[in-house]
């Protein structure tokens, strides 16, 4: 349920030491159960269609700020590993972009301590600084791809 909700519905005493639910929305009233519980969930569906457009607006905003930037090099900390490539934060914007482990060639990926390894014996972990290439960007998708420098 929503923080909202939730403070504007509270629980208040009365004189007698019984509680009621009091629905701040309704001028007071004693609310409906049933119906506070249908605000919440209404809520809570905007609250994450909101917290999509956020994330897909900064990410449009990322790569519309790396499209003009292709070839450059940058310091970056590794910021996810999963099963089909390292996250990379940018230093000195915060963009974030993929270096997907094709362009590495053949790695050992360890997800539960959040490794890389390739052939050679290198290693990169979440956390570590390493330097990235801005390789291409599709602003329709919102994608940013990086490959090792």
């Amino acid at each position: 349920m929503p923080k909202i909700k939730i403070n504007r519905s509270l629980n208040t005493n009365k004189g007698d030491n019984t509680s009621y639910n009091v629905d701040y929305l309704n001028k007071g009233k004693q609310g409906n159960p049933a119906k506070i519980e249908e605000q919440a969930s209404w809520c809570s569906s905007r609250e994450l269609i909101a917290s999509k457009a956020q994330r897909d607006s900064i990410k449009y905003k990322q790569a519309e700020y790396l499209q003009d930037k292709l070839g450059q090099v940058y310091d970056g900390i590794v910021s996810g590993v999963t099963d089909w490539g390292i996250y990379v934060e940018i230093i000195e914007n915060k963009c974030e972009g993929l270096v997907r482990y094709s362009t590495i060639g053949k790695v050992n990926v360890d997800l539960e301590r959040y490794t890389v390894s390739n052939e050679m014996g290198i290693k990169i972990r979440l956390g570590d600084s390493i330097k990235v290439v801005v390789s291409s960007v599709d602003l329709e998708k919102k994608q940013i791809d990086f490959t090792l420098f």
